[in-house]
């Protein structure tokens, strides 16, 4: 048995890898140099479609329960992807299938090991010059630098996922001492980014978990029982400040300005799109990530908002149904006394109202909570165990 689960950890971590590097060249300035075409992505499904069959039929085969679940979820981003002609959602699927029999933490260490050191490698290289450090003059606010990213906010986001998964992996270990590398951390990310809505995300969890590993406070259980609510309530939440925004309201325009123009452009695309039930094909204008793409630009039309992302690319099915995994993990984890994972979750939530970061693999690794759509209950109690 031990064996079989060590294939599984390694065969995962090689589909990790195939996909988690192209992925990383394609959020930094090093595809200038490096790039990942298409011929490479379906060499990689072709790949791990193998890998996949020998998983599920001689590794480690589903019950009949299981089986069709999995059938249903690859048809529904089968049907959405041609629909959209986007293979986003098959991809993320595919690799959460491939997760199956991983723990999370297990998951989260591979990604810290993998994440955590070609970050730091870009970085490095941003730094010498081998690849292009972006730096966005942004008028008052001062020179935003990127750090090998494509976007200053980016590298932002990064870090802090970055952040997170340190603590929840060595939470017994957090002293003094990493308190304040936590700190320094994300003063320089302040200094040097100036991502204003991710950095107050960044202190507010930095604060939480210092109180809670050093005072005698604890979370209120009334809080923990009911964390399975944020994911939904942001996600409404986004959704109803994009509808209701009005331009010519005081408190609108201040709160808007606070949030980069997020909820303004997402009532622009609320607008132009819309909301259908598998998404719709259409293509989002950000900054570019160098001068030349940015004088290029002719509007920033990027709607930041997970949540709205989702809805509007891959559709309200498709949004529901990963809120209802993450609304199942947190369950799971309050069940499991893990205050740390629904801490994670929570602040996921939060930072999804203007980071589009969801189900991007590169920024978020608990997109692997996803199995639970197919996972029986004693298999979604050994994957998210502490």
């Amino acid at each position: 048995m031990k064996a079989k689960e060590n294939i599984e950890v390694y065969l995962f971590f090689f589909i990790y890898l195939l996909y988690l590097l192209p992925r990383l060249i394609m959020t930094s300035t090093i595809q200038a140099y490096l790039t990942v075409g298409s011929p490479v992505y379906w060499t990689i499904r072709l790949v791990v479609i193998g890998a996949l069959l020998y998983k599920y039929l001689i590794l480690h085969p589903l019950d009949i329960k299981q089986e069709w679940r999995m059938i249903l979820v690859f048809v529904l981003v089968i049907l959405q992807g041609l629909w959209v002609r986007n293979t986003v959602l098959f991809d993320l699927t595919m690799l959460v299938a491939a997760s199956r029999g991983v723990s999370l933490r297990v998951i989260f260490k591979q990604y810290l090991f993998v994440v955590g050191s070609v970050t730091l490698l870009f970085f490095l290289f941003s730094l010498v010059g081998v690849i292009d450090n972006f730096a966005y003059d942004a008028g008052i606010r001062g020179v935003r630098y990127a750090f090998g990213n494509i976007y200053a906010t980016n590298f932002a986001a990064l870090i802090f996922m970055l952040q997170m998964i340190v603590t929840y992996l060595y939470v017994r270990r957090i002293d003094a001492i990493y308190l304040m590398s936590f700190v320094l951390t994300v003063a320089f990310v302040f200094y040097f980014t100036d991502a204003r809505t991710t950095l107050i995300a960044m202190w507010l969890y930095t604060l939480v978990v210092a109180i809670l590993l050093n005072t005698e406070r604890r979370i209120p259980e009334s809080w923990l029982k009911r964390s399975w609510l944020a994911m939904p309530i942001m996600a409404v939440a986004s959704f109803f400040m994009s509808y209701l925004y009005r331009s010519d309201w005081l408190l609108w325009q201040i709160l808007d300005k606070a949030l980069s123009s997020r909820i303004n452009l997402g009532q622009k695309a609320l607008n132009d799109i819309g909301l259908t039930l598998l998404g719709k094909d259409f293509t989002m204008q950000g900054n570019g990530w160098n001068k030349m793409e940015r004088l290029q630009t002719a509007v920033n039309y990027f709607v930041d908002s997970s949540y709205l992302q989702v809805g509007l690319l891959y559709g309200v099915v498709v949004l529901s149904l990963i809120i209802w995994a993450y609304v199942r993990l947190t369950k799971e984890a309050y069940r499991q006394g893990n205050w740390h994972l629904i801490l994670l979750v929570v602040m996921l939530s939060l930072v999804s109202v203007i980071e589009h970061h969801l189900i991007d693999i590169v920024y978020n690794p608990l997109v692997f909570s996803l199995g639970a759509l197919w996972l029986t209950p004693s298999e979604i109690t050994e994957t998210y165990r502490k």
